[in-house]
């Protein structure tokens, strides 16, 4: 669905409306299958407690506005700023900084 998505034009298509439709039920199933399993794989009634869930939805948080940064700003490096993208890998490889060959 969502490598599809864009190229069917989302959710005017029907392949990916059913593909959406699938996967809430997946997930539903899923939920429901954890939840009454008396050993369950993934033990989701952690997200009880109120500490446990808070530090998972801030994780969670944070590392997605970590990752999508590490995207946006190639990104616009080379649109907005006019870096080559040789230049805008470069500028945002961290593990570049440090090494003078790189320099021109």
């Amino acid at each position: 669905m969502l490598d599809l998505g864009k190229e069917q034009n989302w959710f005017t298509s029907s392949l990916i409306t059913a593909l959406a439709v699938i996967a809430a039920i997946g997930f539903l199933a899923f939920l429901i299958w954890e939840l009454t399993e008396p050993e369950p794989i993934i033990n989701l009634r952690v997200f009880r407690h109120r500490n446990f869930a808070i530090a998972t939805a801030t994780l969670c948080a944070v590392f997605g506005a970590f990752f999508g940064v590490n995207v946006i700003v190639p990104l616009w490096l080379q649109t907005g700023m006019g870096y080559t993208a040789t230049w805008a890998g470069r500028v945002t490889d961290w593990g570049v900084s440090s090494r003078a060959s790189w320099r021109p």
